[in-house]
């Protein structure tokens, strides 16, 4: 503190430099604690589950389909195959997503949820708030139906009455008894965290017991669930998935492939879609923070050799050396110590603006804080920054010992050779850092663009979409389902304002659907050497509301009742029937299990659809009346989105849909009812978010490089000023002292340009995944960017370089 009282004395007396000091590093380290709590509580901090690092999210390897999907969801035999028989794996959980309505008191509501076997919470170490979890008999098929809700429901619908534990709620018109609410800090795996072609709902608020009937189950095919598996202490994720695969040996050989099991940590599996952009994220506010401190050490080295005549007369006055080192390093700390906790205080508004503006699919948002490891983090990051820009310029004065040191401050004409390089090879550094930044965030931005403009098959523009689930206690059958979404379509169709409306099982960009090996007739090679296609139950009138294609012969109508027809996708026919006409063909769905899936006749071949996300290759898709789903999966589906087509704005309709279920069916409700831009955009916020921020990050260090480039010309100037008086006085014209000036200011700026592009072309490799439609050394993209940052340098040192061409002889000769 005795230190810290003379530096704050001074620092109020140069209060121009200690005011720029301390906002550029308290914005500087404010942005990367910001970064830091990020990337901490998404990246760095264990799960909130019991003994994280034994937990593994597991899928299946098959080597017929490596090339489409490099891995599958679990086979549920497989499963239980390996909870007897794998050795190293303490216990395992599989997940299904689903959804329930829940009526009886209040409005009918959709909740989104799971069901599980009833280890779930056991492996993940959960204890409820109130009764208690899953237990073994729960899950024995014709048991009491049994669920357990999340803090968030319960105290949603239920106004956290304790009470709930052991009552009877209406969940799809059938009696759940509520055993147990879990804690408000259970988090569970949203979207696709557990498997990339597994989505998990956003919010899950109920779990059910699966109640699967083991012995049913067949080894081949069926790859639908989700899984995690918790080993035992002291086996390895080798040992345990070697010993997995043994297991399903023979299942391989019935499906004439390689079959292996495949283990990736739990925390690994739920953050890997957002650890590269986090850490592109914290790479880029770091640069930020060195181009702060390169502009701060610049200025401390200004400030140094303003301040060497004094100094050297102190010196001669009988102060030591150490104490002129101490002076200069407590003003450096003191910038360092103010701007850190500035930094630290701006770090809670950074984060709570992160958390606001996030996409809901970055994992552990609410896990993401300024606490103790983040506050930590700065104190480091300041005394770090007080260190490398104090030191040099403490170490220069502490050793302005001589006389002839004064005599050469008196009588300089231009700063030295070393002066120069150093400030030189800062405009450099900086230069390169902002190169990489703005060329990354160049090309992030391209990608968005390709993204948003890449052909997705269908129209996004007017449409409306709702989910609806039938409760089987109400809709039994598939006669009942049918005649529900016969009703539902008519009256749709008729509503004022819709041009066309139609259902689908399963709506583009929001889930994958069922999927299975497609045969047409007259193959007979083996099972899985047949492609894997979706499959969606359609109503005749969906291709024209959505505005996919016709390529060639028609799509189903109303008179196909009766008889199976089919419609596929363009790649499903090139990949089926390669250079021929698949309509008047027949395919059928063929799991492999057993069964005698029925024949359909191909009529029609519409456009690809990009159904996974608009930065994923359109699926082979087959589509079937909805009215067939009974031939194919032995019902009708029970779950549809409903599409609806306007010459108007489509968010107008939510009413008139409505009112139209309430007609049919008042207790049933509707869900997600959103337009289908939304859906588009929903699908794209993480990519619009990451390139945002790294706009934001080039923008600023854009900003800083260029205020850095221009302070070191003005110094350059500032310390030539005699030098070009007496050049001027001797006939040097203005237009040589600009050029001149200007040249030697673009100096580094065009070294530091070199370097940036090398090294944005080596960033590009490592993070190249995250570019989508444009190369990471896209020659056009670089040119641009390259172009950009020289007119920018050559702007920043325009004016400095005008100033030394209007130096007036006389006056700067008078200069001492």
């Amino acid at each position: 503190m005795s230190l810290m009282a003379p530096a704050l004395r001074l620092l109020s007396r140069e209060k121009r430099f200690a005011d720029f000091a301390i906002v550029t590093l308290a914005i500087g380290i404010g942005a990367l604690t910001t970064a830091f709590a990020i990337v901490y509580g998404v990246l760095l901090k264990p799960l909130r589950y019991a003994e994280p690092g034994r937990l593994y999210a597991i899928a299946e390897f098959a080597s017929q389909f490596a090339k489409e999907y490099p891995s599958l969801p679990v086979n549920a035999a497989h499963f239980n195959r390996w909870q007897r028989q794998c050795a190293s794996c303490e216990s395992g959980a599989l997940i299904l997503s689903s959804s329930f309505d829940l009526t009886g008191d209040g409005e009918p509501e959709r909740l989104e949820g799971v069901e599980t076997t009833w280890q779930l919470f056991q492996l993940l170490g959960v204890r409820p708030q109130l009764g208690r979890t899953f237990v073994e008999d729960d899950d024995v098929p014709g048991s009491p139906a049994h669920v357990v809700m999340t803090d968030a429901l319960w105290r949603r619908r239920f106004a956290a009455d304790p009470s709930i534990v052991g009552r009877t709620i209406q969940l799809n018109d059938q009696a759940h008894v509520v055993v147990g609410v879990l804690a408000p800090n259970f988090r569970f795996p949203v979207g696709r965290q557990l498997h990339s072609v597994m989505a998990l709902p956003d919010r899950t608020e109920v779990f059910r017991p699966l109640r699967l009937r083991w012995a049913n189950l067949s080894d081949v095919g069926g790859f639908n669930f989700a899984g995690v598996m918790r080993l035992r202490p002291g086996a390895t994720p080798e040992r345990a998935q070697a010993e997995m695969t043994a297991a399903v040996a023979d299942a391989g050989v019935k499906m004439k492939t390689e079959l292996r099991a495949l283990l990736s940590p739990l925390h690994e599996r739920m953050t890997g879609a957002s650890r590269d952009a986090l850490w592109l994220l914290f790479g880029g506010v770091g640069a930020l923070l060195l181009i702060v401190c390169a502009n701060l050490g610049h200025m401390m080295v200004i400030r140094a050799s303003r301040r060497t005549r004094d100094a050297v007369i102190r010196r001669a006055l009988g102060a030591r050396s150490l104490s002129l080192f101490v002076e200069t390093m407590s003003i450096s700390g003191a910038v360092a110590a103010i701007g850190g906790i500035s930094g630290a205080a701006l770090a809670f508004v950074g984060v709570r603006l992160f958390v606001n503006m996030a996409p809901t699919d970055v994992p552990r948002l609410d896990e993401i804080a300024v606490n103790a490891p983040a506050l930590m983090f700065a104190a480091g990051i300041s005394l770090a920054c007080g260190v490398i820009c104090g030191l040099w310029p403490a170490i220069r004065l502490s050793r302005a010992t001589s006389i002839a040191v004064l005599r050469e401050v008196s009588q300089r004409t231009t700063e030295t050779r070393g002066a120069r390089r150093m400030r030189e090879g800062l405009v450099a550094a900086e230069v390169t850092l902002t190169t990489v930044l703005v060329i990354v965030a160049a090309l992030l931005g391209m990608s968005f663009l390709s993204v948003m403009n890449v052909d997705r098959g269908f129209d996004v523009n007017q449409v409306l979409t709702a989910d609806i689930t039938l409760p089987a206690a109400r809709y039994p059958g598939s006669d009942d389902r049918e005649q529900f979404h016969h009703r539902m379509l008519d009256a749709l169709n008729t509503l004022p304002g819709v041009t066309s409306a139609g259902l689908v099982s399963s709506l583009p960009l929001k889930a994958q659907s069922w999927r299975t090996v497609i045969r047409k007739e007259g193959d007979a090679r083996p099972l899985l050497e047949h492609p894997l296609a979706h499959f969606r139950f359609v109503s005749p009138r969906y291709f024209e509301t959505m505005g996919i294609g016709v390529r060639e012969g028609r799509v189903m109508s109303d008179d196909d009742h009766g008889r199976p027809v089919a419609v596929v996708s363009a790649s499903a026919a090139a990949r089926a029937w390669p250079g021929e006409s698949p309509v008047g063909k027949r395919i059928r769905a063929d799991s492999g299990n057993g069964t005698d899936p029925r024949w359909v006749d191909v009529v029609g071949v519409v456009a690809d659809v990009r159904t996974v996300g608009l930065e994923e290759a359109p699926p082979l898709m087959v589509y079937v009346p909805y009215w067939d789903g009974v031939l194919h999966q032995g019902n009708v589906w029970g779950n549809a989105t409903y599409v609806l087509r306007t010459p108007h704005d489509p968010a107008a309709l939510a009413g008139s849909l409505r009112r139209a279920v309430r007609e049919l069916d008042a207790a049933l409700p509707l869900a997600d009812l959103r337009t289908m831009e939304d859906v588009a955009r929903a699908s794209v916020a993480t990519r619009q978010f990451n390139t945002l921020l790294a706009g934001i990050f080039a923008a600023a260090t854009l900003v800083l490089a260029c205020l850095g480039v221009y302070g070191a010309t003005e110094y350059s100037v500032a310390c030539r000023t005699r030098e070009i008086g007496l050049r001027m006085a001797l006939g040097a014209q203005q237009s040589t002292i600009l050029r001149q000036v200007l040249l030697q200011g673009m100096s580094p700026v065009i070294g530091g340009l070199v370097l940036g592009v090398f090294a944005a072309l080596w960033v590009g490799r490592i993070i190249g995944s995250m570019f989508f439609g444009v190369a990471a050394h896209d020659p056009v993209t670089i040119a641009v960017v390259a172009s950009i940052l020289t007119i920018v340098g050559a702007a920043a040192c325009w004016l400095p370089a005008r100033r030394a061409a209007a130096i007036a002889p006389a006056h700067a000769l008078r200069q001492d």
